[in-house]
């Protein structure tokens, strides 16, 4: 059934498969979903999650500013609600984020975006 879900180019992430008895039943048998997906002769998927941490919340700022995007604290807290608290669990404060990217925390101003009411 593992094969099949494959040929059909369906998520193989666990939480993804359909039916829920497939992904217990492997887990059952081979002692986790990632084993099973190798019995069966294919490539484990990698989780779509990715854990925050201090190094990838610069890289996401430092992409923000590469695409033009603001980095004021309350527009991101607007348009990405996971890097907001990301930011709250890794920093004690916004401009500390700023520092560890190498960002002068007045550029977050500058970018700052005129929302309309």
């Amino acid at each position: 059934m593992i094969l099949e879900c494959a040929v059909k180019r369906q998520p193989m992430l666990s939480s993804k498969i359909r039916p829920v008895s497939l992904r217990n039943a492997a887990i059952k048998t081979f002692g986790s979903w990632a084993e099973a997906v190798r019995a069966a002769g294919l490539e484990a998927p990698t989780s779509e999650y990715q854990k925050w941490n201090k190094e990838r919340i610069k890289k996401e700022l430092l992409a923000r500013l590469k695409a033009g995007k603001s980095i004021y604290p309350h527009d991101i807290c607007k348009e990405n609600r996971r890097l907001r608290s990301a930011i709250s669990r890794c920093f004690d404060n916004w401009a500390d984020s700023f520092l560890y990217a190498g960002i002068c925390p007045g550029m977050a101003e500058k970018t700052r975006k005129k929302w309309e009411d």
